[in-house]
């Protein structure tokens, strides 16, 4: 009895390379599309994450400064300053989108007074606007809106 002789073996070895050597130059062309159709989702996600992230943040930024400001209006008089520590809080933000809106109340039942009234509440809102940067979520609402109030007693 013997067995096959090593240059059968080599040829068979030969064979199964070049077998899965066609094999994978056939399925260069399938990875390409496959590739060409998933890129778009996985950019839509990638971009979705990173305006979610932006709005969350101006939304903490834009909450904490009215919160900053809420508590200026409770020790201080002039609505200028209150804006004016308010827009510092929210330093990372733009600026030119950045708006603050104070309120003062005269009594519980939510009459509005030009003037701090000591022992009722200040209302401090701060509006922000974010633009969108992902195309097919921008199309839904674009510059999204945020906004940060607080409520505080004048002291």
């Amino acid at each position: 009895m013997t067995g096959p002789s090593p240059i059968s073996q080599d040829r068979k070895r030969g064979i199964a390379i070049r077998v899965i050597a066609d094999y994978i130059k056939s399925n260069r062309g399938q990875s390409i599309v496959e590739m060409a159709l998933i890129l778009p989702v996985l950019l839509l996600l990638i971009f979705g994450m990173i305006d979610f992230g932006r709005v969350l943040h101006s939304y903490l930024v834009v909450t904490a400064a009215a919160r900053e400001g809420a508590r200026s209006a409770a020790v201080q008089t002039a609505v200028a300053d209150v804006i004016i520590d308010a827009k510092a809080a929210a330093a990372t933000l733009d600026q030119a989108q950045l708006t603050v809106a104070v309120t003062y109340y005269q009594n519980s039942s939510g009459t509005v007074s030009a003037v701090p009234v000591r022992g009722f509440p200040v209302e401090v809102t701060v509006h922000y606007s974010v633009t969108i940067i992902t195309p097919l979520l921008s199309a839904l609402q674009n510059p999204f809106p945020v906004t940060g109030r607080a409520v505080m007693r004048v002291e």
